[in-house]
């Protein structure tokens, strides 16, 4: 108790001297690291639990013996979105496209917000940030575009083949 008590202290008076903004983001990111230490110890005990009340057959992982074999006709087939492949080229391209012109719109944005009001600090923080935000945005175009091209491919040589089967 008294090592929490010294802790909040000691974060108390961190929070006095920092501006309003400092001390709000400080805030959520301690709140941040401490919903995610909870949950993860939650569910870790949690998953204790559970693994003890099952029966021996149905742990997670273990297939449980079948009483009534399913024929093969009936099972679908298994497709490529299982498998695990390297970034793909497109995806490259896209999230360095992504960057680039998330940094461009960010510098001339607050460039056209702020005029001359704009330090180079400040000019350099919202293009890399822009540049950030915008790789990631064009990783996660292109990783959908990968994904949903693959899928559209295997499931089009799928219904091909199907029909010159029948």
């Amino acid at each position: 108790m008294l090592l929490v008590t010294a802790l909040m202290g000691g974060l108390l008076a961190v929070l006095v001297r920092l501006p309003p903004m400092g001390a709000i983001s400080l805030l959520g990111v301690l709140s941040l690291a401490a919903c995610h230490v909870l949950g993860n110890s939650l569910g870790t005990r949690l998953r204790g639990l559970h693994a003890e009340q099952l029966p021996e057959t149905e742990f997670p992982g273990r297939v449980p013996k079948q009483r009534h074999p399913v024929p093969p006709a009936i099972l679908a087939n298994t497709t490529q979105l299982r498998d695990r492949a390297p970034l793909h080229q497109m995806t490259r391209l896209a999230t360095l496209c992504g960057a680039i012109a998330g940094g461009l719109v960010g510098a001339a944005g607050v460039w056209r917000i702020l005029g001359d009001r704009l330090t180079i600090s400040g000019l350099l923080l919202a293009t890399v940030s822009s540049c950030v935000v915008g790789g990631f945005l064009g990783f996660m175009g292109g990783s959908f575009w990968e994904i949903f091209r693959g899928a559209w491919r295997q499931a089009a040589r799928t219904n091909d083949h199907r029909a010159n089967t029948l």
